[in-house]
This record gives C-alpha cells, structure tokens and sequence, in this order.
C-alpha cells in the first residue's frame, strides 16, 4: 500500500473544491425550487380560472 503525504495546503484546497461543489449544488437545487414553486403556482392560477369560468353545478 502506498502511503500519501497530506499537507495542510492539500487539505485546504480539497476543503475549498469541496465546498465550491457543494455551493453549486445548493444554487441548483434552490432553482429547481423555484421553478417548482413557480409551476404549482400557475397550476393553482390555472385551476381557479377554470373553476371561476366553469357553469354552475346543479339542475
């Protein structure tokens, strides 16, 4: 097995890319939020004009 010297730089610039990628990853997720939030949102809009514009139920 062979043995790998961390050195403390190393280990900062591992730190570093880990924490780029997981900033990326947060950024991604909170726009997949929003477009979620954004299409149920005009799904609810959508779903009240066709209730607002649909006849009346009844005799």
């Amino acid at each position: 097995m062979t043995h790998i010297q961390v050195t403390p730089e190393i280990a900062l610039r591992e730190a570093m890319i880990e924490n780029q990628f997981l900033k990326n990853r947060t950024l991604i997720l909170a726009q997949q939020c929003a477009d979620k939030d954004q299409r149920i949102a005009a799904l609810e809009a959508q779903a009240q004009e066709q209730e607002q514009s649909a006849p009346p139920e009844g005799d």
